[in-house]
């Protein structure tokens, strides 16, 4: 067997690659390790039933000898190695191992299936050693019993030579035996009447003791080691699918991992099969698992692919794998092995075309540039590979490989973990931004709010100049602004408002049009930008007391509304100015400010029109703090909704109505935003907390305080998310508050909480009736609720149940 390349080549080969890829071919290392125990294993390659491995397998190195090739064949009969005949008669029939036995030395076809029992022969030479010899027997089908030089060594089922005694199995058997060495016999016997079919699925192997438990240790590592990592991957995005359950994605992907776990723990070390006791029954659940946790997942990743590539993979054709997929699981339910597994090869068939197909969709969407296209394409090509290897090792077409379907899965679901984990980074990294934005937004939405009610208030007009000018400096980043008035008598500008200034300067300003920066900046619909003023101080050289300012950089804006020029709008900073995104937006946001100020006749509507991008400004960060919340938390979807509607009509039973009703609806939506602050460990725990994270968790309601103070809209709304958590009796936290020392509506709120909370799945327990919740508050009142809201609350619930 060719051996893989040896980890130089792999570091070499990883230079070539991009950063991208760089997970990609670290795994590949990885398999490229655990498959390096084949490389001590030595085939028979000869038509001899007699072959002699003394002179080409070194046993006390630890290789191993793989026993495949020709044996000696019996058909039909259970021979006791005593009364076998000798070896090198004319007639001796040999076969194949590994080997199915249809139509071959008095087997007939398939149909009907093909059962009874053999005997098979090998005699090989070994070194002449006295030691102890080890054998890794892997399941015959579907019941084995070995013996060496006479003896018997192990049995894997019970072997009979009729239906009622014998009892199949898929187990893998290890026996250990003593040789001086020189020539050993091995006689296989195999018997079956459970499966229409009867051969080996693989080649024993011989060696030392050591060398095969060594061999053992090796493959069960690696078996758990791949079911492990596989297990965790399903279980991380069905927990993923439980936080967003609109990412069907997730879900697909997550049960196909589970299902590969199972088969890989049946089909490595067959780990599994502990669990099921020995029998003709388990031992035919067991082989209904094996095969359908395998091909029930293409059609999953049919629908999974149709998820992530829309534009390629097509409904009608996944459709029908999903029909072809459902037909062979009701006939591998329902139906015995004997009958269902003679169809097994024209499933696999179709596996094979359905995921041909799947690749060709992938191909295209890789044409086509599609994001994750080219990693998902390479793990599902290479899964694609060792799939049809396994389908043409187990029908006969290859006999040199091993089965590696295992190996292909969890690269591929490696591959396509870590690109769903990359989407959700981006997704997450995009939310982040959208949060930044939005608070960029509200803050300059704020300010024009305020410089709104500066001109609804009736101030003078200095007074209005000198907010929008504070608003400029604040927060567009500058040092100094002011705000140039346009006389149109004389069509000059003089200076109207000014702040930030250390000097004198511009203080008795008089330009005409097309005089100096400002000057221009009047004739001009776009603003004007001068980045190294010192160097180009025109228009400003008539002002003695310029030069003491420092002034580097330099925008001036023209003051127009409804056609009418009024004045220019100009910034000063002393450093080089790194704007944001939208900082051209703001300042031409403020000029136009500046020119409403400076015309009442737009008053009105610029106040309107402020008051309402800014309340949906609020509303819209309000909602996305709330579904980034239960995106990160383990709540059930739609909580914050239903509790804030609960809560809103609770609190109008109490009179609670107007403004008051909507700092309710704010606080409830924010209710736990706090707990942004708590870390993974302690809020994603999928059990109990201890009194050390339960204290963590308690930091979330003065977390959610000092958030939320810091907008001055949500000022009033902070009962709720600093206070859901008090108790009537003043057991709560975080303040201990009693009575009615906690505000009306976090009294109201802490019922709702609890009522949603127990009526919800969690990953811990399932949710309670109705009833049951209900009576269970109806116990805490005069504790933990206020006795008045709580019969309030029982009376609104029962009364819409009955």
């Amino acid at each position: 067997m060719t051996c893989d390349p040896g980890p130089e080549k792999l570091y070499f080969l990883a230079m070539d690659i991009s950063w991208k890829n760089t997970m990609l071919v670290a795994f590949i290392a990885l398999l490229a390790t655990l498959s390096a125990s084949s490389c001590s294993i030595h085939p028979i390659r000869s038509a001899s039933t007699n072959t002699d491995f003394s002179g080409i397998v070194d046993f006390g190195a630890g290789e191993l000898a793989r026993l495949d090739g020709n044996w000696d064949f019996f058909p039909g009969r259970l021979i006791d190695p005593a009364q076998l005949p000798p070896v090198g008669g004319l007639s001796q029939a040999t076969v194949k191992v590994p080997h199915f036995w249809a139509a071959v030395n008095g087997f007939s076809s398939m149909d009907p299936a093909v059962v009874g029992t053999a005997t098979l022969r090998l005699r090989v030479v070994l070194p002449q050693e006295d030691t102890l010899w080890a054998l890794r027997l892997p399941n015959a089908s579907s019941a084995l019993k070995v013996f060496v030089d006479g003896v018997s060594v192990a049995e894997i089922g019970r072997l009979a030579g009729e239906k009622s005694a014998y009892i199949p199995s898929n187990d893998i058997a290890y026996p250990e035996f003593h040789s001086s060495g020189g020539r050993m016999e091995i006689v296989l016997q195999i018997a079956n009447y459970s499966a229409p079919y009867i051969g080996t699925w693989d080649a024993p192997l011989l060696g030392h003791v050591s060398a095969i438990r060594e061999k053992r240790q090796g493959d069960v590592v690696s078996t758990s080691l791949i079911s492990g990592a596989l297990l965790i991957m399903g279980l991380y995005h069905l927990g993923l699918f439980l936080l967003r359950k609109k990412d069907r994605a997730s879900l697909l992907f997550g049960i196909a991992c589970i299902l590969m776990t199972v088969r890989n723990l049946i089909m490595g070390e067959r780990l599994l099969l502990a669990l099921f006791p020995p029998g003709a029954v388990s031992w035919e659940w067991a082989f209904k698992l094996e095969h359908l946790s395998a091909h029930l997942t293409v059609p999953l990743f049919g629908f999974f692919f149709l998820e992530l590539f829309p534009r390629q993979v097509r409904r009608i054709p996944v459709r029908i794998i999903l029909a072809v997929g459902a037909a062979w699981f009701a006939l591998t339910l329902l139906a015995p092995a004997m009958v269902y597994q003679r169809f097994l090869h024209t499933y696999e068939v179709f596996l094979l075309v359905a995921g041909l197909y799947i690749l060709g969709s992938l191909m295209v969407a890789l044409f086509r540039k599609e994001e994750g296209a080219l990693l998902v394409f390479i793990g599902l090509a290479c899964l694609m590979a060792t799939v049809a290897n396994d389908v043409f090792l187990s029908i006969g077409i290859i006999s040199s490989t091993f089965f590696m379907a295992s190996y292909g899965v969890f690269l591929y679901i490696f591959v396509q973990s870590f690109q769903l984990s990359r989407n959700f980074a981006r997704a997450f990294s995009d939310i982040e931004r959208l949060s930044n934005n939005l608070k960029e937004k509200n803050r300059e939405l704020e300010s024009l709010h305020n410089i709104d009610l500066a001109i609804a208030s009736n101030l003078e007009l200095d007074r209005i100049l000198t907010i929008i000018l504070e608003q400029a400096v604040k927060n567009l980043d500058i040092d100094a602004a002011d705000i140039l008035l346009l006389d149109p008598q004389e069509g000059a500008l003089s200076l109207g408002s000014r702040l930030g200034f250390r000097t004198e300067a511009l203080m008795h300003t008089k330009l005409k049009t097309g005089q100096g920066f400002a000057g221009k900046a009047l004739q001009s619909d776009d603003a004007i930008f001068v980045s190294e003023l010192d160097k180009h101080a025109e228009g400003f050289s008539r002002s003695p007391a310029f030069a003491g300012e420092g002034f580097i950089f330099y925008a001036g804006r023209r003051l127009s509304v409804k056609g009418k020029v009024v004045g220019v709008l100009e910034l000063y900073r002393r450093r080089p100015l790194q704007s944001y995104v939208n900082w051209d937006l703001f300042f031409m946001t403020l000029a136009g400010q500046a020119a409403i100020a400076l015309d009442n006749s737009a008053l009105l509507q610029g106040l309107k029109r402020a008051n309402a991008e800014l309340a949906e400004a609020n509303e819209a960060m309000i909602e996305s703090w709330a579904e980034a919340l239960e995106l990160r938390d383990q709540e059930t979807e739609g909580h914050s909704r239903r509790v804030t509607e609960a809560a809103l009509e609770l609190a109008q039973v109490f009179g609670i109505e107007g403004t008051a009703l909507e700092r309710v609806r704010h606080g409830a939506l924010l209710h736990d935003i706090g707990k942004m602050g708590i870390p993974d460990s302690v809020l994603l725990k999928p059990g109990p907390l201890d009194a050390s994270e339960f204290d963590i968790m308690k930091r979330h309601p003065t977390i959610a305080r000092d958030l939320l103070c810091r907008l001055r809209f949500l000022e009033d709304s902070l009962d709720i998310p600093y206070a859901h958590h008090e108790k009537w009796d003043g057991s709560g936290y975080p303040r201990c508050l009693a009575g009615t020392d906690i505000p009306l509506s976090a009294r109201i709120f802490a019922i709702i909480d609890v009522w949603d909370a127990l009526r919800s799945d969690r990953p811990y327990r399932k949710s309670w009736p109705e009833e049951r919740v209900l009576d269970h508050i109806a116990s805490l009142a005069g504790s933990h609720f206020d006795p008045e809201v709580a019969k309030a609350f029982l009376d609104l619930r029962r009364g819409q149940v009955h």
